[in-house]
């Protein structure tokens, strides 16, 4: 019976997805200084191997074309594992120890804090609004909210539209007692694993946000608001809390105001970045796709790619395909504490997933496709999230200006005609640290780094060659001292490069 649900739903997909000649338009009508627009597709924790070209479990046929129509990346990074820096860092092209976004005690805004995203930083929103672009986001937002829960919202930096939630699908919970604010205060003590209190309550938490014996979860545990915001011609906002979140069909939701939006600005340049967060735990689908595979994240999955193929479709409809350029990748790797409940995706063959210094955490999947521009084909050149926002600028004229240090390359000389990329080193930061270094084939790993702060502290540098061991399984630390001393001196060069890191920004403190 699954099987066959399954094997409908992915025709249904297919189906959908194939566009009738008659009713597509050629875009020859189109002006030809039209400038190429741009969709940045986010996942949240969705792992390296949860798309089918990467070796994944569930059907993603839609993405799968995708990556084969354009450039699949076999080394692309994020700036951290955990979803609030490396959602900066992908929006501004700067590290989070030069944006402030992070923090010492907890690695990510909560719903409580009234920090957010500085106001001093420029975004890709703000980029692209500033060179004539239409501008809007769907989805996860998790920079923060500030004063009155609108201080640092979307419309603030760039967009001139927001339908979507302010943090994570598993804030806000129902019962207060279980929500972060009565229980961040216990992770200030070194001692939290033997409080008896603070470990009851978070199992509790940890019940509500996948059950063991499906993954799943309630939507009534959880009271997530849903804003849509709008910023004016002259510079005011019109902001409207419109009610709960549906987890159920938020998906379908957000993609059908994508559709909508591709459908009414085809005639126009236009920056759309859609920030899925379904497949982050709590895990909700629509119910045609609840029991399509075996576990609750393969549902998710099965969404997001039918999702992803009717933004595609849209495209080709209207006739901007070829004028296009779609990025897809996640925030960070899968949250594999939630594996043995089928509420979590996989990063193999890398090692370990989300909030952890390994590659399972960072790398991620990337896609980038633009049709008739980009060479189809896998690209394993190193590529980080933080090359983005020049490499787009560079693709479509947008400017950024010259004021701003960022910590970006621009790769289009990569994609569009095959050069070497300008990126020989990544770094990974993971609550104001420095836990990843790669440089060529090699990698410091740091530990001691998680989530939240319980009194762990950096420890000395693991080192792999991810060349000969891309699973990190043996340490060269101590069998080849001469690259290890090269190696911790290039990361400590490149740590001082940055300066004195701004304060951080999600610590307990509001």
């Amino acid at each position: 019976m699954r099987k066959t649900l399954l094997s409908c739903v992915i025709s249904a997909a297919i189906a959908s997805s194939s566009v009738n000649a008659a009713t597509v338009s050629t875009g020859a009508d189109r002006a030809p200084e039209q400038k190429p627009n741009v969709v940045v597709i986010f996942l949240d924790d969705a792992g390296y191997a949860d798309i089918g070209v990467n070796g994944g479990k569930y059907p993603t046929p839609h993405i799968d074309k995708m990556a084969e129509e354009g450039q699949n990346f076999s080394d692309f990074y994020m700036e951290a594992p955990v979803s609030t820096p490396s959602r900066a860092a992908l929006l501004t092209s700067r590290v989070s120890l030069r944006t402030g976004v992070y923090g010492r005690e907890m690695a990510v805004f909560d719903e409580t804090d009234k920090d957010g995203l500085p106001k001093s930083e420029y975004t890709m929103a703000e980029m692209f609004r500033d060179s004539g672009y239409n501008t809007y986001m769907l989805g996860k937002w998790h920079l923060g909210m500030g004063k009155d829960g609108v201080e640092h919202i979307p419309t603030r930096h760039g967009f001139q539209e927001w339908y979507g939630i302010p943090t994570s699908n598993d804030m806000f919970e129902s019962d207060p007692e279980f929500r972060l604010k009565p229980v961040r205060k216990m992770f200030r003590d070194p001692t939290i694993f033997q409080n008896k209190e603070a470990m009851a309550m978070l199992r509790e938490r940890d019940f509500n946000l996948a059950r063991p014996e499906d993954g799943r979860a309630d939507n009534d545990d959880f009271l997530v608001p849903l804003y849509h915001s709008f910023s004016t011609e002259e510079g005011q906002f019109k902001d409207f809390k419109i009610g709960l979140l549906n987890q159920y069909t938020f998906m379908r939701n957000m993609t059908s105001r994508a559709v909508e939006y591709i459908n009414n600005k085809k005639d126009d340049s236009f920056f759309m970045y859609v920030a899925y967060p379904q497949s982050h735990v709590p895990m909700f689908t629509s119910p045609e796709y609840n029991g399509v595979t075996d576990t609750a994240y393969g549902d998710v999955m099965v969404e997001t790619d039918y999702s992803v193929g009717r933004i595609m479709r849209a495209l080709k409809q209207n006739g901007i395909d070829d004028n296009t350029i779609v990025v897809f990748t996640s925030d960070n790797g899968p949250w594999l504490s939630y594996a043995s409940r089928g509420a979590a995706g996989s990063a193999l063959p890398y090692r370990a997933g989300k909030s952890t210094p390994y590659e399972g955490g960072s790398r991620v999947p990337g896609i980038i496709r633009w049709s008739g521009k980009i060479q189809p084909g896998t690209n394993n050149a190193m590529y980080s999230a933080l090359d983005l926002m020049p490499t787009l600028a560079s693709m479509t004229g947008a400017e950024m200006p010259a004021s701003i240090v960022t910590d970006g390359f621009d790769q289009s000389g990569n994609l569009l005609k095959g050069e070497e990329s300008p990126r020989d080193f990544v770094p990974v930061f993971m609550r104001g640290e420095l836990v990843g270094f790669r440089k060529g084939d090699y990698k410091l790993v740091f530990g001691g780094v998680g989530l939240v702060s319980s009194g762990n502290k950096r420890t000395k540098p693991e080192m792999y060659n991810l060349v000969a061991d891309e699973g990190e399984k043996v340490n060269l630390a101590e069998k080849e001292p001469e690259k290890y001393a090269e190696m911790v001196k290039l990361s400590e060069e490149y740590l001082a490069s940055i300066g004195t890191p701004a304060a951080p920004l999600c610590d307990f403190d509001d």
